[in-house]
């Protein structure tokens, strides 16, 4: 039979396959695609360059080309948030194009000797100006023109931070400086609420280019600013480690870029300036906080414009302290950070979630992936990144992660971020534990309708397919041919859902187990006390939980009468579902009466799978989907299936 439609979240807001065009990654087709949402293009390129002028593109899945040539105009759009994600390998650039709920990552730093529209260079970046007429200009800078994006690692046009009241919801990451060092601009007067500013020293930093900065709602950490910008910040969060700096009215050479620090010590009456080693520090005179050395400044006359602070937070957490892992592109808030005002409220870009790193070596960590438990087809490499096993002959494999306890009482959100998801589909797999493939097809056999995987080299519609591509028949009654090797089709059954991890939870440890009571091979067992214990070499933290490769291994602690907990696959305590969940996002799924409910698609209801944060009209997630944590102790598990019978 067929493959069952896409359930596309997006629906077109134009005509269909013309100036609304759907974009597929892993299964879509440049060659049989026609952009519509049964049978979408496989390219941005293929999707943009159409003919058909198209005004939004609704993509899923990972895109790594030169999209140098934007009109302004386009919109490039994820399904959902997180569904879709540039990567531009450091070379590729996506530039001239508005965009939503996307994560853009990696791209070039701008350097290309390329005309655009009316012949002004290209400052290549991400971003665009507010036309096509005006490009070049700074003051034309739209920033990222959209919301609900990540950028990190990435070039940006004019090296502006900022855009339009329509910048909300952004990550600015670490972004590259190109022909231009980073700055912080708006367009025309305009404010840009719930951003995310992290990861840029001064050595990046330059005064802004544009003539407004206003900023509302949003959180800067590890970000350099300066004293002397006529900046307006609102309700903002700046971390401790992000430094100010101005520039002298001595113009002293060797002292051009001054960071300020502030003489808490100082007993004058009157503020003090002390040049030194590159520094201003300033005390006295009240001075006791950035704003007040900032004004303490401006009134002595050193700077002559300076930022306006209201209702700001001064925050003495670092950035590590306020979002999950910055790092590895994880700018969730942590549970307990100033960013969170309240369990409905939050400065910047992401939600408060909890921290459940992906990427790290869980040995002998608490509360991370248990790379141990990694097989078939999946690993933990070298980089402490969960990733395909590239020797493997498997078609699947699973990961889980220690046990994560949390507080209930004031734990209301709670999520999981994984921006390198969308990295298994080069491999053709996909993280979902249903079928993904149907029938094998041979050269002479009639095709249903529906996407197939090239297994071998075939001849179809006079137009031939090389080894792993995808193939759309939309007419019924063909079929295909080989072409100089034995070949086949395998059908593709579409999943529904996508990116999925898969969740189960206890409210509290059933059962205690002491050293010689027996474990079972594959449960899941916790250190829930507060001794260090040895099983299989390995020490287990308090905290710290580890899954029984055996029933014939023990667990041995010092004291004979200490206790671990059974958690999960052990058959002394109840057993608990794997239930399915969406990344990005809250993964609760809602129950009534102990049955898991579901939508009209047949998907488990949770803000993980339709992403609730995002549902309301001006961004943000919606609160009537978030419910009380009632659960403590949660478990999860990555399965991933692929395509092929080998990825050799």
């Amino acid at each position: 039979m067929a493959t069952r439609v896409y359930k596309w979240r997006t629906a077109p807001a134009y005509a269909e396959g013309t100036k609304s065009v759907y974009v597929h990654s892993a299964t879509g087709s440049d060659l049989f695609g026609d952009g519509t949402r049964d049978n979408p293009y496989q390219t941005w390129g293929r999707a943009f360059r159409s003919g058909t002028n198209p005004t939004e593109i609704i993509s899923w899945g990972r895109f790594s080309e030169m999209m140098a040539d934007g009109n302004h105009s386009c919109t490039i759009k994820g399904d959902y948030y997180g569904a879709a994600v540039f990567d531009g390998a450091g070379y590729y650039v996506l530039y001239g194009f508005r965009h939503t709920n996307l994560i853009i990552i990696n791209t070039g730093i701008g350097e290309y000797d390329l005309v655009v529209n009316s012949g002004s260079v290209l400052y290549a970046g991400v971003g665009g100006a507010a036309d096509a007429y005006p490009v070049g200009l700074a003051g034309y800078v739209f920033g990222v023109a959209g919301s609900s994006c990540l950028i990190d690692n990435s070039s940006l046009y004019w090296g502006v931070a900022g855009g339009t009241t329509a910048v909300k919801y952004v990550g600015f990451s670490r972004p590259k400086a190109g022909y231009y060092k980073i700055s912080l601009g708006c367009y025309s007067s305009d404010t840009i609420t719930h951003d995310t500013f992290y990861g840029c020293t001064i050595e990046n930093r330059t005064r802004k280019v544009t003539s407004s900065f206003k900023c509302a709602s949003s959180v800067f950490g590890l970000w350099d600013m300066f004293a002397d910008e006529s900046a307006e910040f609102t309700q903002v969060l700046f971390a401790k480690d992000c430094n100010w700096y101005y520039k002298d009215i001595l113009e002293d050479s060797s002292l051009e870029d001054l960071k300020i620090v502030i003489d808490t010590l100082s007993e004058s009456e009157e503020a003090t300036f002390v040049l030194g080693d590159g520094t201003m520090t300033i005390g006295g005179g009240g001075v006791t906080d950035i704003p007040s050395a900032i004004a303490a400044l401006y009134a002595a006359g050193r700077i002559t414009s300076k930022p306006t602070f209201t209702s700001c937070i001064f925050s003495e957490q670092n950035s590590s302290d306020i979002f999950n892992n910055p790092t590895k592109q994880d700018l969730t808030l942590k549970n307990g950070s100033d960013a969170i005002i309240s369990p409905d409220a939050y400065y910047g870009c992401l939600p408060p979630c909890l921290n459940v790193p992906i990427m790290e070596n869980s040995d002998g960590v608490a509360e991370t992936w248990d790379e141990k438990s990694a097989d078939g087809l999946l690993m933990v490499n070298s980089d402490d990144e969960i990733c395909i096993d590239e020797a493997s002959m498997a078609t699947e494999g699973s990961i889980r992660s220690k046990i994560i306890r949390i507080n209930p009482a004031n734990t209301m959100m709670a999520g999981i971020y994984s921006a390198y998801a969308d990295k298994f589909a080069d491999y053709g797999c996909a993280l979902w534990s249903e079928g993904i493939v149907g029938q094998e097809y041979e050269p002479g056999d009639v095709l249903p309708v529906g996407r197939y995987l090239v297994k071998g080299a075939i001849v179809y519609n006079n137009s031939n397919f090389e080894n792993r591509s995808v193939i759309v028949v939309s007419e019924e009654n063909t079929t295909f041919a080989n072409d100089n090797v034995e070949s086949t089709l395998l059908q593709l059954i579409d999943a529904n859902i996508s990116d999925v991890v898969y969740v189960r939870a206890l409210a509290t440890i059933y059962k205690k187990i002491k050293q010689g009571d027996g474990l079972q091979r594959g449960a899941t067992y916790l250190n829930c006390g507060n001794s260090n214990i040895t099983y299989r070499t390995r020490t287990i933290v308090p905290g710290e939980s580890f899954i029984a490769v055996n029933a014939i291994d023990d667990f041995s602690a010092t004291d004979p009468e200490y206790e671990i907990g059974i958690m999960f696959d052990d058959t002394r305590v109840p057993s608990s579902e794997w239930i399915p969940a969406q990344l990005f996002g809250e993964f609760f799924v809602v129950k009534e009466s102990g049955t898991v409910k579901e939508d009209v698609n047949g998907i488990p209801v949770s803000s993980g799978n339709y992403l609730a944060w995002q549902g309301t009209a001006n961004g943000g997630y919606s609160a009537s989907r978030r419910n009380s944590i009632k659960q403590q102790y949660f478990q999860f598990m990555f399965v991933i299936q692929c395509v092929y019978d080998s990825i050799n």
